[in-house]
């Protein structure tokens, strides 16, 4: 009996105590046990209640204690909480930003994109319209040459007259005759030097006009160049070419017209004098040959000069069509 109460009081549990009631209920009523038992059980349950009191103030304490860590952590996850709410209210915000911002960026793609269609639209416009330039730029060049080597052709012909009536007339040189010796009377020679004179003054007057008309041709000529730098300087689209054509086409008319000017020249040269006359004439003569002969020395260069210019204008075309095409 003692040592179940020891072992009672040492471990109080159910199987301890029921075996200590047990043991009590086997016992007679006046063994002294009964009272020793008794007295167990009563410091039994004191125990149990002073256990069971402190393990309720020890419980208080403890809930007291995560009451306060509760309260606290309540506390941080309030103030957490309010913090992702503001977090959450401004990356909401930020997200209706980046959307009004990606829209825009959308819409400005698309404009970009319709930009560039219609970009790429005006090139192949450009290219065709190059194109086409081109092929007239190459058409005008083939008709200039074409025109150039005519005029040539036609001023290595009179070129040729001329030296022809140059070599007649040193033939003529060679070949004069005294007038002295000849049996010519007073009235003839007379009529003559008049003749000689008029033919003389008429020589005179064409060589003034050749002169003038070379003048004229010169002055053109300047001209056709201050106004080929002025459009070079000045070509910014497509008319500018269309500048050059009509360019071009006022120098193949100015080609014509040295042309026309240099045979007209050629086929000045009086066919009705006899050789008598030529002989008294050829002093006279002479120089307007030689004249005739520098002029048309010096309008084959005028055109050959022309003919620089058309290919330089042409060149400058293309060149700045092929640079407006890569720009573009």
């Amino acid at each position: 009996m003692k040592n179940q109460i020891l072992e009672m009081l040492a471990s109080p549990s159910v199987e301890t105590v029921m075996a200590f009631v047990k043991t009590l209920l086997q016992a007679p009523q006046d063994s002294p046990l009964i009272a020793a038992g008794s007295a167990g059980v009563l410091c039994l349950i004191v125990a149990a209640l002073f256990g069971r009191w402190r393990r309720r103030r020890q419980l208080h304490k403890i809930n007291e204690s995560w009451q306060v860590r509760l309260d606290e952590l309540n506390q941080t996850n309030q103030s957490k909480l309010t913090e992702l709410d503001n977090s959450k209210s401004s990356l909401g915000k930020q997200v209706e930003t980046l959307q009004t911002k990606l829209q825009s960026m959308e819409k400005t793609l698309e404009q970009d994109r319709t930009t560039l269609h219609k970009a790429n639209a005006n090139v192949k416009t450009l290219e065709v319209a190059a194109a086409e330039k081109d092929q007239k730029l190459q058409k005008t060049i083939d008709d200039a040459a074409h025109k150039i080597a005519q005029h040539q052709a036609s001023l290595k012909k009179a070129n040729a007259l001329l030296e022809a009536r140059n070599a007649e007339l040193k033939a003529l040189k060679s070949r004069q005759l005294d007038a002295a010796s000849l049996p010519i009377s007073a009235s003839l020679l007379t009529s003559i030097n008049e003749r000689d004179e008029g033919y003389a003054s008429q020589l005179a007057k064409r060589i003034d006009k050749l002169d003038e008309q070379r003048s004229a041709l010169l002055r053109e000529r300047d001209e056709l160049a201050s106004r080929e730098a002025h459009y070079t300087h000045q070509l910014i689209d497509g008319d500018d070419t269309r500048v050059y054509l009509d360019e071009t086409i006022a120098i193949n008319d100015e080609l014509d017209q040295l042309v026309g000017s240099g045979a007209m020249q050629a086929e000045s040269t009086p066919d009705e004098i006899d050789d008598t006359l030529a002989v008294d004439q050829l002093h006279s003569t002479e120089p307007s040959t030689h004249d005739q002969t520098t002029r048309t020395s010096t309008e084959g260069t005028t055109a050959q000069t022309l003919w620089d210019r058309v290919k330089t204008s042409v060149v400058k075309t293309t060149d700045r069509t092929k640079i407006e095409k890569s720009d573009a």
